[in-house]
């Protein structure tokens, strides 16, 4: 039989668990010290925990272990690599639990988070942290442009605005411009 749980995780956990994970800025933890979890209940009273463990060496790992409805550790496993964010697998018993992380979308955006999407290039969505997103036109008005941005994994949008600060020259002109005429 598959078990079955899902829990939906703020999109700034995940994005901060994921950032550990491949960067390993863990000097200020101790080893095997527990820095991010999470888990979710199955319909038979099992639960899976899913960790984020600091290593002495090298990047954190995660970690995840099965509990029984009475709160015994059956089964673990570790060294599993990045993202947070999917889909755990085990078998115990002739039984699969699959517990899924899914990233939960931030529907209230506050200013420091816009300033830390403005200051990291743009690049991730605002409300979920995917990095597949769909730019507009740009369009353009007395010096300011902006272009709708919809992000393909949560369906949010939104404008990204510009102010022109630079010019670069790229060409020189190759032809004369006649006076523009008198009407």
């Amino acid at each position: 039989m598959l078990y079955k749980a899902t829990e939906l995780v703020p999109s700034d956990q995940v994005n901060a668990a994921n950032k550990d994970l491949s960067e390993g800025t863990m000097e200020h933890y101790v080893d095997g010290q527990q820095i991010y979890m999470f888990g979710g209940s199955f319909e038979n009273g099992f639960r899976m925990l899913v960790l984020v463990i600091a290593r002495e060496s090298g990047p954190p790992a995660i970690g995840i272990r099965l509990h029984d409805a009475e709160d015994n550790e059956v089964c673990s496993t570790g060294c599993l690599s990045e993202p947070l964010d999917q889909d755990y697998d085990f078998e115990y018993d002739g039984h699969v639990y699959r517990y899924t992380i899914e990233r939960a979308a931030i529907e209230h955006l506050t200013d420091e988070m816009i300033a830390a999407y403005v200051a990291a290039g743009g690049f991730r969505c605002l409300h979920c942290g995917c990095d597949d997103m769909n730019q507009g036109r740009m369009q353009t008005h007395e010096g300011d442009a902006w272009c709708k941005v919809t992000c393909c994994a949560c369906n949010a949008s939104w404008r990204d605005q510009y102010k022109l600060t630079a010019v670069e020259p790229i060409d020189a002109p190759t032809m004369h411009v006649p006076p523009e005429s008198e009407t």
